[in-house]
């Protein structure tokens, strides 16, 4: 007969496959946005970089989604997953529907992500868990230059100043997805990479704060800085 703290540490693997289950689905879907994103890039002739940058992205988004499903099968082998899809195909009509994309996902969603898995990285004390947080984190860094790299290239050439008045719907949509990655029963999930949603809101929060509504209101204004021409679009 198991103890209770056998029991309990059964529940909480349990408890951690179900939100890495969840990630993985995460990681698929961006892996569909960006190889969207990199096909309508290099349709409206931007940067063969930022190209390459976001077929790089949508690789790497997959990679995480078979590292997730393997820490899940790990954590809880007894849960039934779907086989990992292949990332759907996606078109972006206009250079607009492109920009706000590439903005939402890596300005917004990956730079939230970034601080939560640094987070996530020093409570991390399960070796599959702290190996699979470091693999994610070291991509997600140039997954979210993608999205500055974007505005900046798109400001140099038109008028972006519509990005600040979707922002803040920008970071709200974000926000709700990333919370649903953290704890939300009575665990402890903090050594399995599973942050508690009170902390987890707070770093998002300042990551909103301090990183994403400066960091948008600096590139546009290197437009007006450098002379560029905001209302040619």
């Amino acid at each position: 007969m198991l103890g209770a703290s056998a029991v309990s540490t059964e529940e909480s693997r349990r408890a951690a496959a179900n939100v890495w289950l969840r990630r993985r689905n995460v990681e698929i879907e961006a892996a569909t946005l960006f190889r969207g994103m990199a096909r309508s890039m290099e349709r409206f002739s931007w940067p063969s970089v930022l190209v390459d940058a976001a077929i790089k992205a949508a690789e790497d988004e997959c990679v995480h989604a078979e590292l997730c499903d393997s820490l899940v099968s790990i954590l809880d082998p007894a849960l039934v997953k779907s086989t990992i899809p292949e990332p759907r195909a996606i078109r972006f009509k206009t250079e607009i529907a492109l920009l706000h994309t590439a903005v939402s996902v890596g300005c917004v969603t990956e730079s939230m992500s970034c601080a939560l898995l640094i987070r996530m990285k020093k409570s991390t004390t399960d070796s599959d868990c702290k190996r699979v947080v470091s693999a994610v984190l070291r991509d997600e860094v140039s997954h979210s230059r993608i999205g500055w790299e974007s505005l900046r290239h798109c400001n140099n050439r038109m008028d972006v100043r519509w990005v600040q008045t979707r922002l803040s719907q920008m970071c709200q949509m974000a926000t709700t997805s990333e919370i649903a990655d953290l704890n939300q029963s009575h665990l402890d999930l903090s050594l399995y990479g599973i942050l508690p949603k009170l902390e987890g809101a707070r770093i998002v929060e300042d990551t909103i704060n301090e990183v994403i509504v400066p960091g948008v209101a600096t590139v546009i204004g290197e437009g007006t800085r450098h002379g560029l021409a905001l209302g040619a679009g």
